[in-house]
């Protein structure tokens, strides 16, 4: 915690939003935690947390987000999780996260569709409007081309830790259908 709280100082000189996630459900506590703790401290506003759709955690740790005030950065989730933990992946998935996204907007939340899944991203921005999406940075650039072109906001993302090469190569062959 310490260590999100002085990075997030530091780097709030310099961007808007420090964003930080949890991949799996594992560490998905620890990290909320930490992100409440620095939202307290006066830095929601320039604080933002991943939420995976299939957890079934995350409606209430979306709860907890949503009253500190924090950015919601919305995913579908990339690991198999044990099912006592998580939705398989596929239409449960997809119900959760089109759910999850409506309710963050009916609560006028500060949040983004971070999905490379068109047909999910689609069906969202056509009955929520032009919310903003996030796409990682060398997945599928006509995308991001068209949606700025459409006036959506988007934010193009890159990883960053000891595992951003193995991120990204992995969201890359996803975005390639392997």
């Amino acid at each position: 915690m310490p260590t999100i709280s002085r990075r997030s100082r530091r780097r709030c000189r310099r961007v808007d939003v420090s964003q930080v996630g949890a991949e799996d459900d594992a560490r998905a506590e620890a990290v909320l935690k930490c992100v409440l703790d620095v939202a307290d401290r006066g830095m929601a506003d320039r604080l933002g947390a991943t939420a995976q759709a299939n957890l079934h955690r995350t409606p209430d740790d979306i709860a907890r987000l949503l009253e500190a005030g924090v950015h919601i950065r919305l995913v579908k989730g990339a690991y198999l999780e044990p099912p006592d933990r998580a939705l398989p992946y596929g239409e449960p998935t997809d119900v959760a996260y089109i759910r999850l996204a409506h309710r963050l907007a009916a609560a006028h939340a500060p949040f983004a569709l971070a999905t490379h899944d068109g047909v999910l991203r689609e069906a969202l921005l056509t009955a929520l409007g032009p919310v903003p999406v996030e796409q990682l940075l060398g997945v599928r650039p006509d995308t991001v081309h068209d949606l700025v072109a459409r006036g959506v906001p988007v934010r193009v993302y890159i990883p960053f830790g000891h595992n951003w090469f193995r991120y990204w190569m992995r969201r890359l062959a996803e975005s390639r259908g392997a």
